[in-house]
């Protein structure tokens, strides 16, 4: 390979900016540049060296470039200039050399611009400006959205008033500040993807309601599995896909071909039920090989797994006060529930933001970390409250205190989660050590 590509004159461009006609010189090993300038009194003139690896230009010393002239060549805008000019010379050296167009397309690219994604020709920087022009796109459309006023801070409430949490197990409602998961724009590799939720804290809260415990207390665990239905044909048939979109047409032919072997290598019953299938696929109808044979094609039933599900709980109080203090905390636990829950307006009209969220933990007496909760009953992740409901009247009877509180409330509310529940979540919260029953 000889040791350089171009030549000072050949290959000329200009640059917006900088006096003079431009070449340059391309070291074969490293993807330096040499940049000449013509029109001098010497003819050709290098003015400096551009390295690719470092991004950066280093002017001579006789260059006589200007200070003007030396930002250019630095800017973004001079270095791309550069490097294009720098490819197109790398380009033709190695066709030359007997290389098809393309690859000496590849290969040059490569020397020139070492950073160049194998993607296309999006550079690191590239991919970089893309992502902090979209994060800033979604920043700006989160301060457009607004708040719209809504209620920032809620009070630590507790029913009954004199519950002691060191002498008896409690269920705790922490109201959270809805976060969304977000995507992950700061990919390496220039790709978007959907962030995990962040697991929430009870630190984070921004109100809480203590309650005693009311049964029942259940939980119910689910996963989607649904029956999977393939008879042999589709199997086939779906071999042939495969063989598609892994090798293309020949792949296809392939695959095809390895059917029709197949077929042909069978008895004359596989070939009729294969016929009569593909007969029954035509016209939509699949009686054919019953009606015909008494048979069916095998449809090798199996369940298979669907997808995750979210967990629902249900939770019903019955609040009873005993005094003026327990009806005013039952009046605010109604409406900490009732406000928190509900639809919130961004600045604009033209927007709804999403409610509030809450965690449920199941606390043991005397236990002070709420984050883990209690080891015998279920840990709950962070829940969406999707309805919330108050019998004034749990008696059937209509009855008031002297100051206009009813004698007693019955409180029923519906949860789901946010995310499913995954095999990992038991391993972050003990390390595997079953020293909880977990979720």
């Amino acid at each position: 390979m000889a040791g350089t590509y171009g030549a000072a004159g050949t290959n000329t461009y200009t640059i917006k900016g900088v006096d003079g006609i431009l070449s340059n010189e391309v070291n074969a090993t490293t993807g330096v540049s040499q940049i000449y300038r013509a029109g001098t009194a010497n003819g050709q003139q290098s003015i400096g060296t551009y390295n690719p690896t470092t991004k950066t230009l280093t002017p001579d010393e006789k260059s006589n470039l200007t200070d003007t002239e030396k930002k250019v060549l630095s800017s973004s805008e001079g270095t791309k200039a550069i490097t294009n000019a720098s490819t197109e010379t790398a380009t033709q050296g190695i066709q030359a050399t007997g290389v098809s167009a393309d690859q000496a397309k590849t290969q040059a690219t490569k020397l020139v611009s070492p950073n160049t994604s194998t993607g296309g020709d999006s550079t690191k920087a590239d991919i970089d400006g893309t992502q902090k022009t979209a994060q800033q796109n979604i920043d700006d459309l989160k301060s457009g959205i607004g708040d719209g006023g809504s209620r920032k801070d809620y009070p630590n409430l507790r029913y009954p008033e004199k519950m002691d949490t060191k002498k008896q197990d409690y269920v705790l409602f922490s109201m959270l500040k809805y976060e969304p998961s977000g995507l992950n724009l700061n990919n390496a590799s220039g790709s978007t993807s959907i962030l995990n939720r962040s697991t929430s804290k009870t630190a984070n809260a921004i109100g809480s309601v203590t309650m005693a415990i009311q049964g029942p207390i259940n939980d119910m665990n689910t996963v989607g599995w649904n029956d999977g239905n393939m008879n042999p044909a589709q199997a086939l048939a779906g071999a042939g896909a495969l063989a598609t979109i892994g090798g293309g047409a020949e792949g296809a032919s392939g695959a095809l071909s390895e059917v029709s072997q197949l077929v042909t290598e069978q008895n004359k019953a596989l070939k009729t039920a294969t016929k009569a299938y593909f007969a029954g696929q035509a016209i939509q109808n699949q009686e054919i090989l019953q009606r015909t044979t008494g048979a069916i094609a095998n449809p090798n039933i199996e369940l298979l797994f669907n997808a995750p599900m979210l967990r629902e709980f249900t939770f019903t109080f019955i609040l009873s006060p005993r005094n003026t203090t327990e009806s005013d905390s039952i009046r605010k636990i109604i409406r900490f529930f009732k406000q928190g829950m509900s639809v919130k307006k961004a600045s604009t009209g033209l927007f709804l933001k999403t409610p509030n969220t809450f965690l449920i933990t199941y606390m043991q007496k005397g236990d002070s970390d709420q984050d883990k909760g209690a080891k015998y009953l279920p840990k709950i992740k962070e829940c969406a409250l999707q309805s919330f409901g108050v019998n004034y009247t749990p008696s059937q009877n209509y009855a008031t205190f002297y100051n206009n509180s009813m004698t007693a409330y019955e409180l029923t509310m519906q949860f789901k989660e946010l995310t499913p529940i995954y095999d990992n979540d038991y391993t972050d919260l003990d390390k595997n050590a079953d020293t909880y029953i977990g979720y």
